[in-house]
């Protein structure tokens, strides 16, 4: 049998709570279709006519909310993904 693993020290000799070293969760796949439709919803609700300008006010708020929520977790593809979705309706 090896050794037990060794939970990292923080200064001072102190031990993290254990639940602190699990990595943060990542946009699952209904996170993302939740946005993607949510972009959808808000791009097809402006007329042909409506500036780019206006649609992207209206989008930035949703997304920096949903992007601050995932910036934790392992989000990079998951960013690009939203990145290409939105550029693919505008």
């Amino acid at each position: 049998m090896g050794a037990p693993a060794k939970t990292p020290a923080l200064p001072g000799g102190r031990t993290p709570h254990p639940g602190l070293l699990r990595q943060p969760p990542s946009p699952l796949r209904e996170g993302y279709s939740l946005i993607r439709d949510r972009v959808r919803e808000v791009v097809r609700s402006f007329p042909s006519s409506a500036s780019i300008g206006e649609v992207i006010r209206k989008l930035n708020p949703i997304l920096n909310g949903w992007c601050t929520y995932f910036r934790v977790g392992n989000s990079n593809r998951t960013f690009h993904q939203i990145d290409w979705a939105v550029l693919s309706e505008l």
